[in-house]
């Protein structure tokens, strides 16, 4: 479907070798370096239990705290196959030692200190090693770790594809979000952040370590100027949305113009529009149409539309048999039973449901 070629300008991209249509499934990887929330959870008893002398400022403590999980990081990495150990070593390294902990004494003393702690038997890896996995980690990292193949698909402002954990299958999935011609770059935006170009980027450079040149970065004059006041406007009328709950036939009318306009910026992930706009606009319409006596029909309108809208993202993004899609489906069939059931509320209107 798609093949990893060297690119002068992002090193390497992932392009497809084929038409890939919208909401097809393009990759679907376990992650091969994770952080287990319960092994970390564990460590940190155990360090506790040994009363070892750690730092007391919350800076330092998230210091070593990001120490404790390269541990298991590295221990990770210390068991994978040799072809896999030469594909990580091979993504993309945060190479700047004056901005990384990684690099700093304190960090191998401290990483020395919690690996004999924890008894891992990572004594016989160079220290040279061990920073460049660390490095490569907080690079091409997800929330659910590094998955070899995933981290190969660069970013990009306006993306033509979209990837989510999907907790199902213990896998982080990438869909094609528009159709794919053949011979295009496949690729994803990194975060969920609706930002102005000039803070954007220092957002990606921060976090990600590169200066982002796509088209829509690379936008200017009027252009650039009406991008950066859709987003700045997208912000605003997200703090509006939040201060209007409660009132429902407001709410829908901010939530209604927030849509369309994440529409027109093109850039923000599917994911956070089902999540944010979508769904606030099917509760409130929800909730409107059981507050309501004179308004059912709007509010109900109000109801299909964006359970209609919902359905199909979700199926662009999760496909048919996610369980985000099932439910969906369920709020399309029957919303109001599904809006009091997903929050337990109870239905004192009198409405029929």
């Amino acid at each position: 479907m798609y093949e990893v070629v060297a690119d002068p300008r992002t090193g390497f991209g992932c392009f497809a070798v084929q038409k890939i249509k919208m909401g097809i499934l393009v990759s679907k990887e376990k992650p091969v370096l994770y952080v287990d929330p319960a092994q970390r959870e564990k460590d940190r008893s155990i360090i506790h239990t040994k009363n070892q002398k750690l730092p007391t400022t919350d800076e330092a403590k998230g210091n070593i705290e990001n120490v404790l999980d390269m541990v298991r990081v590295v221990e990770s990495f210390s068991i994978l196959s040799e072809s896999d150990k030469k594909e990580f070593l091979n993504l993309k390294d945060w190479d700047e030692p004056h901005e990384n902990i990684e690099d700093s004494n304190a960090f191998q003393q401290h990483f020395n200190m919690l690996e004999k702690s924890l008894n891992v038997g990572l004594d016989k890896i160079p220290f040279e090693t061990v920073k460049k996995v660390a490095r490569i980690y907080k690079t091409n990292t997800f929330y659910n770790g590094v998955c070899l193949k995933t981290s190969r698909f660069n970013h990009s402002c306006r993306p033509n594809a979209e990837n989510f954990w999907n907790r199902a299958t213990g896998t982080r999935d990438v869909r094609a979000i528009k159709t794919i011609l053949k011979g295009e770059e496949i690729t994803t935006v990194y975060g969920s952040e609706c930002l102005p170009m000039k803070e954007r980027k220092q957002f990606l450079r921060k976090n990600w370590n590169f200066d982002c040149s796509c088209q829509t970065c690379e936008l200017k004059d009027k252009d650039l100027e009406t991008d950066d006041n859709r987003r700045r406007k997208f912000k605003q009328l997200e703090k509006e949305q939040e201060a209007n709950v409660g009132n429902p036939e407001k709410e829908l009318e901010t939530i209604k113009t927030l849509y369309h306009l994440g529409k027109e910026i093109g850039g923000i992930r599917i994911m956070y529009i089902l999540d944010n706009v979508v769904s606030n606009g099917f509760d409130a319409a929800c909730q409107g149409y059981l507050n309501s006596w004179k308004q059912n029909k709007k509010f109900y309108g109000d109801i299909e539309s964006f359970s209609s809208l919902g359905l199909k993202l979700s199926k662009i993004l999760y496909g048919s048999s996610h369980p985000e899609t099932k439910l969906w489906v369920l709020k399309k069939e029957n919303p109001i039973q599904t809006f009091l059931a997903q929050d337990n509320i109870e239905n004192v209107s009198g409405q029929p449901i």
